[in-house]
């Protein structure tokens, strides 16, 4: 790999920029120039008269410091710090971690950073856990994909295809309450099934990861 460029193809990093997360307003510092580039969010934020803009400084009061905190190591390295190999419950901890990183692209118009959180659900997913076995997101997972996205998300259709295609009773009787599931995943769900078990083209797709992830990406309008 190259480990050399030329001078001015260096980025450019800009100023520094705080970001205050949560209610207790634990504070971030960004570059100006890697976010607004990745995030419309804080593009829009940083332009002309707004009091973000002045004070440099944006505010992200109903957001969670450890989620934000997985953006902000994601922004400078391109990889999730969400890693939790294990099976059953507490491996589905992963799974909610990586969905509310998911739920606040959505919210920072991020589509690169909600590609990566697709990404990482399929690849825990495809990878055995600790005890060999392959897991799939349950329970709180579902409903904090759902009270974060909007109708259509690729999200949504992604959590909806690994129950329409793989569920089994042991994921609704052994580790999900009834309250965790949302009506419109439920519905979603069942619309799916009627259409989904008789086809075998979309279960092929599965022996290709790459061919998997694409299916689930957001795609950057221009």
């Amino acid at each position: 790999m190259e480990i050399r460029r030329k001078k001015d193809a260096r980025p450019t990093y800009g100023e520094g920029l705080k970001v205050l997360v949560g209610p207790k307003e634990v504070p971030f510092f960004v570059h100006e120039g890697p976010v607004r580039v990745s995030s419309k969010f804080f593009d829009n934020a940083m332009k002309g008269p707004w009091t973000e803009a002045a004070e440099r400084c944006v505010r992200l009061r109903d957001d969670e410091p450890d989620v934000f905190s997985i953006y902000h190591d994601w922004l400078y390295t391109r990889m999730l710090s969400t890693a939790h190999d294990v099976g059953g419950v507490e491996g589905n901890q992963e799974y909610i971690d990586l969905c509310k990183a998911y739920c606040l692209g959505e919210s920072l118009m991020d589509d690169n950073f909600k590609n990566a959180a697709i990404d990482a659900i399929i690849h825990k997913n495809l990878t055995p856990a600790s005890d060999r076995q392959r897991w799939y997101p349950v329970g709180m997972a579902i409903r904090h994909a759902y009270d974060g996205t909007p109708p259509g998300s690729p999200l949504r259709k992604l959590l909806v295809d690994f129950y329409s295609k793989h569920a089994r009773v042991s994921w609704f009787s052994d580790y999900t309450s009834k309250d965790e599931m949302p009506k419109d995943f439920l519905y979603e769900v069942t619309l799916a099934l009627v259409t989904v078990r008789s086809r075998t083209d979309d279960r092929d797709a599965w022996e290709n990861p790459v061919q998997v992830k694409s299916l689930y990406h957001s795609q950057t309008k221009t």
